[in-house]
Parts: structure tokens; sequence; C-alpha cells
């Protein structure tokens, strides 16, 4: 949890933060994308899983989604920040042009979420629901109890 080396060699003890020493491991979206991903793979993907499982867990992995992007968004910017006030100091102030294309950088990525933020809650932009994936599903069922589908 304490500082990283290049931190403590320039006097500043103990003031770096426990993700920067650990890397993007452990950042505050790591464990929530973890778990996202192995619910989201065993309830959409999984072929056993019910129609009617997957329309009432989409709503919750669409807002938990979202919300670990913007987690993964703001460490990004957190990690910007933290990066230009250990290298530049002082010279921060003076437009340094690291510090313009750090601050461009992070413009750059709050529009990006923005963006993406924007087409994820319209309803123009979502997949019509489509009634193979339905019928895949049912299919996938009736094989599994011995029957085909043909036969219904």
């Amino acid at each position: 949890m304490g500082g990283s080396q290049s931190a403590c060699g320039r006097g500043l003890l103990g003031l770096s933060s426990g993700r920067s020493d650990g890397g993007p491991a452990q950042s505050p979206a790591a464990p929530r994308l973890s778990s996202q991903w192995l619910v989201g793979f065993s309830v959409f993907l999984f072929p056993g899983a019910a129609f009617s499982l997957r329309s009432r867990y989409r709503p919750q992995h669409i807002f938990f989604g979202a919300a670990i992007f913007l987690l993964s968004v703001g460490t990004a910017l957190l990690g910007l920040k933290e990066a230009l006030l250990f290298k530049l100091g002082a010279k921060y102030s003076t437009f340094e042009a690291e510090g313009v294309l750090a601050n461009v950088l992070g413009l750059l990525l709050v529009g990006f979420g923005g963006t993406v933020l924007y087409i994820l809650t319209r309803s123009d932009w979502k997949r019509p629901p489509q009634a193979e994936e339905q019928a895949l599903s049912m299919d996938f069922k009736t094989l599994t109890e011995g029957d085909s589908p043909s036969s219904q």
C-alpha cells in the first residue's frame, strides 16, 4: 500500500496510491468486471439457460456494465492525473506540452465515455429482439429432453 520507489525517491513518502503500485488489477472495476463477465457468460452464452432468465437479467447486465465502464474511465482519468502530478509537479500550471497532451487525452476519455453511455441509454440504438433467439433456446431445451425440434 505504500508509495512506489519513484515517488519515494523524490521525497514523496507514501503519497503514491495503492492502485499505481499494483497496476490495473487493483482498479475498483477489476473485480466487478470479472464477476460481470462470469455471470454474463453463464446466462447469455450457456446453451441451457432459459430465455426468460436471459430477458430478466439483461437490464441488470446493462446497468452494471455501464457502471463498470464508468469506473474504468474514472480510473484512467485518475491515473493520468496522478502521472502528471508526479512527473510535472509545479510545472503543471505552466502549460507544458506533456500536460496539455494529457489534458486533451482526458477530455477525449470523458467524451468517449459520454458517447458510449448516450448510445447505451437510447432505445433507438437497441437491437430489436429476434425470434430466432427464443426459437434456438426452445430447440436446445427440446433436444436435451430427447425430442427433435421438428416433431413439435
